[in-house]
């Protein structure tokens, strides 16, 4: 499944590399036209460029983050206008013993409504006891995302951004062969974090909500990895 945020990270990192790419060949051309005086002159103007072009992608990825950070924050918060009448089923007097098929349905039904998924995923953690046959309980294989959950999925996929910026920018290898940049988000090799965010084409419902002012702060402790420390990232 394609996300439109992630796709957006590839977009730009597909971008800066025709920039990077374009910009070296212009170096190389002076090098070949100019004596190397002149051509060192002319070269730092395309450098200071090339510099330029590097701080922009960062930056745009960076923004788009920060985009959906601030739709998960407010898609976090808690609304009463998503609760549904099925929310009695989840009671603790309903009378239903819940079957795993019969909360994974639920859980399907109510895909990007965060605040019936909330309370779904409450009561899971509250019945899911250990029992004959199931280790952690009978519900164990139940997974229910929240948007705490894709944050950290978001900001994985931006961190790799990052990294192949970087790496644009001061690697020759990956100018000569970009398939880092042709893989990058390939859902063969990260079909699961993919499907924990989906299209992400619901998050925009989510812009306009109103929301208490501390409510869009839920997620500033998640910050992107700075150039100085990701040499570790993991790369999706």
């Amino acid at each position: 499944m394609n996300n439109i945020y992630i796709g957006s990270f590839k977009d730009i990192l597909k971008g800066y590399y025709a920039k990077q790419k374009k910009l070296n060949e212009e170096i190389e051309s002076n090098k070949q036209r100019f004596a190397p005086e002149y051509a060192d002159k002319y070269n730092a103007e395309v450098k200071a460029k090339q510099a330029q072009a590097y701080s922009d992608a960062r930056q745009s990825i960076n923004d788009v983050f920060e985009q959906v950070k601030g739709y998960l924050a407010n898609a976090n918060f808690l609304n009463v206008e998503s609760l549904t009448a099925d929310r009695l089923i989840f009671a603790d007097n309903s009378g239903f013993d819940l079957t795993p098929e019969d909360v994974k349905g639920y859980v399907e039904r109510y895909q990007g409504n965060f605040t019936m998924l909330r309370l779904i995923r409450d009561w899971v953690a509250k019945h899911n006891k250990p029992e004959e046959g199931h280790l952690f309980g009978k519900y164990e294989n139940i997974k229910i995302v929240l948007p705490s959950d894709q944050v950290e999925v978001y900001k994985q996929f931006a961190d790799s951004a990052l990294h192949i910026c970087d790496k644009i920018f001061t690697d020759g290898n990956i100018m000569r062969d970009p398939l880092e940049i042709e893989y990058y988000a390939d859902p063969r090799m990260a079909g699961e974090l993919l499907a924990t965010v989906g299209s992400g084409m619901e998050l925009s419902d989510y812009k306009n909500h109103r929301v208490p002012e501390s409510v869009k702060h839920s997620f500033d402790n998640v910050k992107l990895t700075t150039q100085a420390d990701n040499g570790n990232v993991y790369v999706p």
